[in-house]
């Protein structure tokens, strides 16, 4: 089913009201630095797959510091090449705020022309996108890619705005490095086209994933611009700068960078999920969860044609509210699980063991191996021990009568006229003219009919194998080959014997010859007697000749059947041995095809542990001893058949005997149609619902599995547990199938996923649901991982700090000048102690005033840390009188965080304070007097819109969360 039919099945009537539903609605995704831009070509051709009819309802936007790749999937309009070729010393000084900075400390580094990105430096990602003609090309491409949307967008329902992405890393050069000004020109690009409502989110991702793989030094930068990057992105979210940025076009010139400019929700994606399970191992599988993400928004059919927000649209309603530690929850994510029965890792696994069997079928032996030999052997007339089966099929082709050898030698020697004295020479001359006689009239034959016996025996060693190989198996036919062979040699043997008996038997009978010959020369020697003599001598010689002659047709016969006994033992062995290449092959693939039985086996088990898990967070419902279940369920009734029918599509392919492939090639070659044949319409039968019902029977247990899914499925975001809010915002979405939908919904499924609300998407396979779940209200600091990466920049910060001091050319690790000064992340715990003496100090000095004063407000209130207008100061004892600690708010509480005296002296007073009034009076005055005064301060100032009143409002819930820890973990007080 494709998707469009899928939109189809859900009452969608025709195309045109499929184009009028939000899930087609117009998207741009923008790709920063090497990892966006693989996210956005891969989105780009998943979705030219997915929806092809509709790919002008999506545009692209790639942006790097590596040249545009000759074979892009992205056209030239989709591509900002940033700055290639540029020296970011010529940037630097079109920029003013950067000279005596960056020119001075990354210009001496030496860094070259950018050609193959920013080499890990932030700054030179930003000063890549701030060059006039890149900054100008980034929005002209931008432009286009609107417009195309505006176009396709007319065709949407009414006042559907569109929506834009920006993906992009927290630790490379270029895409961190220019992630800030990206979004600040991007929002005010759309928000000016689209209006303030458009729909804008950022997924930025963490390098955790990179860890084990990285060098321990690359890890380091990436920790630091990590942090860098957050720290920069935290303070502009959750506070504001004051800062007016200059970009290179009217539209751009004096941009204040506020943060209604910004996307929300704001995604932070690591490679663990909030448990701290890993999920991704490797950056690719990171890139996988990210595109499965962003598809599911697209296979989210709307049934409501009003096209109401998904659940993907949902903005962070926890934005401006305050956390733990009074940290702004601007932050979101969401986690992802696949679950089911893993079609394509069973369907291998099963596949492998039908491959298996028939590679055991094929090198089988039978064992009634010997009676097929014989009986070969006996059709065949090859028989000799004992028998003389082929001698007589030479005798029987020549022809018995053509074999018999006669001598006249009376006739021939004894003629009228002949002399005594030439007798014993005519003798030896006749027995030289019948030998050679013999050998034109009798050995010669047995040669021409020698020759088409031993081709049709050979021929016919040849076509039972091949018969053998055809219907039986490549070691039957080896076997059969090997049997018939020892079974030649030993009919051979028997033959040699007879052969040696009878070239005996002829030196013998040539004795007698000499001996009869003898004979005729003796009887010459009287004359008395003498012709009867010759007669009775000549007759002796005829005899033994005629023995002698007929006894070489025999050795000639046995001689012949040697030969062929030869060459038949030379044809068995030459197929035996090129099958032996084959029987080793197959033996080698048997062997490796149970090696991945194994593998995969052990795959199963892990995608069936919910601790381990597949790749991306899969979870498989079978392992592989249920596995096993379902196999001899589904394959092996048929399995025999399957095995007949896998061999005769091998020997028509050549899998069989094929020598030259590895097995990688052998195998991709020898299984789809195993799969697709034999595997699949059997795999069909089953699908999520079926699965599940089957392993999950009672309601015990699907709540058992639905809770570990909930873990299983929580967001890339590793969550510190001592700095967990007590609620979140959650969402879920079920990708199924439209077959599962409805078994999803009609057993009940959903009740067992707590949270906001439930959307479903398309998923093209009915055997596993993907669960999304997304979460919002997340602070910065209880990112886990934050720790980690503070310590690294800590460590470079230092380093570019004592390089700038002594003028050396070190790498600076933001890439905003002014972010130097900002705020940490993770206050540290020198600045929480201080916060905490100056907030006690401000309560205090309203709770316990000076004795006299009226009222907390009287200027004759100088006890503890009191003010006289926007001027705060401290009582010091002696003759010092009071110390100013500084003109205004921030002032004041940065010059008291350095200077420890003050902190001591304050710290003193509030104890002494505390131990004469006593803990349960100051946390009841505290709770009853104070804190609304503070709330009230915060809520003031953060309606003003002066810059410095803002920046008042962000110091004041500092503050406030320093009180409550002071509260939570000295006077024990579980909430403020």
């Amino acid at each position: 089913m494709t998707f469009q039919d899928y939109l189809r099945s859900q009452d969608v009537q025709n195309e045109e009201r499929v184009r009028k539903v939000a899930s087609l609605r117009p998207i741009l995704y923008i790709g920063l630095g090497g990892f966006g831009c693989t996210v956005v070509r891969r989105l780009k051709k998943e979705i030219k797959e997915l929806v092809p009819g509709h790919i002008n309802g999506f545009a692209f936007l790639g942006m790097d510091t590596y040249p545009k790749p000759l074979e892009d999937i992205l056209l030239q309009n989709e591509y900002v090449p940033l700055s290639i070729g540029v020296d970011p010393n010529e940037v630097a000084r079109s920029q003013p705020q950067y000279l005596g900075w960056y020119r001075e400390l990354v210009g001496s580094s030496r860094v070259k022309n950018i050609q193959t990105g920013a080499n890990g430096a932030r700054v030179v990602g930003r000063l890549a996108f701030r060059h006039n003609a890149t900054f100008e090309d980034f929005l002209g491409k931008l432009s286009l890619a609107a417009d195309r949307l505006d176009d396709f967008r007319r065709d949407f329902a009414m006042g559907l705005p569109l929506k834009v992405y920006v993906i992009s890393t927290l630790a490379g050069g270029t895409g961190s490095g220019c992630l800030l000004d990206v979004l600040f020109v991007v929002g005010k690009f759309f928000r000016e086209i689209a209006g303030a409502d458009f729909p804008y989110q950022a997924i930025l991702v963490t390098p955790d994933v990179l860890f084990g793989e990285a060098p321990k030094g690359h890890m380091e930068v990436l920790y630091a611009n990590t942090y860098a990057t957050l720290k920069e992105v935290h303070t502009f979210f959750t506070s504001d700068p004051n800062l007016v940025v200059d970009y290179d076009d009217r539209r751009f010139k004096r941009l204040r960078l506020e943060s209604v400019l910004l996307p929300d929700p704001l995604h932070l994606i690591g490679a663990k999920n909030e448990t701290g399970k890993d999920v991704a191992g490797k950056i690719e599988e990171l890139a996988d969860i990210l595109i499965s993400y962003l598809l599911s928004e697209i296979q989210t059919p709307m049934e409501d044609q009003s096209g109401q927000p998904k659940v993907q649209d949902k903005e962070n309603t926890y934005f401006d509210a305050g956390g733990h530690d009074d940290m702004p929850r601007a932050f979101s994510s969401f986690g992802v699980v696949r679950i089911g029965f893993p079609v394509d890792l069973i369907g291998s696994l099963f596949t492998l063991r039908l491959m298996q069997t028939t590679l055991q079928a094929e090198l089988r032996e039978n064992t009634d191996i010997f009676n097929d030999v014989s009986i070969w052997l006996d059709s065949h007339r090859l028989k000799e021990s004992g028998e003389d089966q082929l001698q007589d099929l030479i005798k029987n082709e020549t022809g018995r009568d053509l074999l018999i050898a006669s001598v006249d030698a009376r006739g021939n020697i004894l003629q009228p006229g002949y002399k005594y004295d030439k007798l014993v020479a005519k003798c030896k001359q006749y027995q030289k003219e019948m030998e050679k006689a013999l050998e034109n009239e009798k050995k010669k034959p047995i040669d021409e009919k020698g020759k088409p016996i031993m081709g049709r025996l050979v021929s016919a060693v040849q076509e039972t194998f091949d018969n053998l190989l055809r219907q039986k198996s490549v070691g039957e036919a080896i076997l059969f080959l090997q049997k018939l062979e020892e079974a030649l040699k030993c009919h051979r043997e028997a033959l040699k014997q007879e052969i040696t008996e009878c070239r005996n038997i002829l030196l013998k009978l040539q004795k007698e010859i000499e001996i009869s010959i003898g004979g005729v020369e003796t009887a010459i020697e009287g004359w008395w007697g003498r012709k009867r003599r010759v007669g009775d001598a000549i007759s002796d010689f005829e005899a033994r000749l005629e023995s002698f002659l007929n006894q070489q047709i025999d050795l000639w016969i046995k001689e012949k059947a040697d030969e062929i006994y030869s060459k038949l033992l030379e044809k068995c062995k030459n197929v035996r041995e090129e099958h032996k290449i084959v029987l080793d092959t197959l033996k080698g693939r048997l062997k490796s095809v149970e090696t991945c039985i194994i593998r995969e086996n052990l795959s199963l088990d892990q995608m069936a542990d919910i601790e381990k898990r597949g790749p991306g967070n899969r979870f498989s419902l079978v392992d592989s001893k249920r596995a096993g279940g379902l196999y001899d369920e589904l394959v092996r009734p048929d399995q025999s058949a399957a095995i007949g029918r896998i061999r005769a599509q091998w020997l028509k392919n050549g899998h069989i005997h094929d020598t030259k492939s590895n097995f990688e090639q052998w195998l991709s070659s020898a299984s789809p149609n195993i799969l697709n044949s034999e595997i699949s319409p059997k795999l069909d039968k089953l699908n999520f619902a079926s699965v599940f019902e089957r392993f999950y029977r009672d309601d015990t247990s699907k709540k058992r599995i639905f809770h570990d899914l909930q873990f299983l499925s929580s967001p890339l975001f590793w969550l510190d547990p001592n700095r967990k809010e007590p609620n979140y915002d959650s969402y879920w979405i079920i990708a199924a199938h439209p077959t599962q939908k409805s078994e999803f919904i009609n057993n009940r499924y959903e009740e067992y996923l707590p949270g906001q609300g439930i959307v479903y998407a398309y998923f093209d396979l009915p055997h596993e649901v993907i669960l999304y779940q997304l979460k919002y209200g997340y602070t910065v600091h209880s990112y886990r991982g934050l720790n980690a990466y503070e310590a690294d920049y800590n460590r470079l910060q230092e380093k570019y700090r004592e390089g700038k001091a002594n003028k050396k050319p070190v790498r600076p690790i933001h890439s905003w000048i002014e972010a130097e000064e900002w705020d940490d992340l993770i206050p540290s715990r020198e600045a929480e102690e201080a916060g905490k003496w100056f907030i006690l100090g401000r309560a205090f000095n309203h709770l316990f005033p000076t004795p006299g004063a009226p009222s907390p407000g009287d200027r004759k209130n100088v006890a503890f840390l009191y003010s006289r207008g926007s001027n705060y100061y401290l009582e010091i004892s002696g003759d010092k009188g009071p110390q100013l600690i500084g003109k205004g708010l921030a002032v004041a509480f940065r010059n008291f965080g350095e200077r420890m005296d003050w902190q001591q002296t304050l710290q003193k007073r509030a104890e002494e304070k505390i131990a004469e009034v006593g803990e349960q009076i100051i946390r009841e005055r505290i709770e009853k007097e104070y804190l609304q005064i503070l709330d009230g301060e915060i809520e003031t100032a953060k309606k003003n819109p002066d810059p410095q009143e803002r920046q008042r409002a962000d110091i004041l819930r500092k503050l406030k969360s320093a009180l409550e820890t002071f509260f939570r973990e000295e006077l024990r007080i579980s909430k403020v």
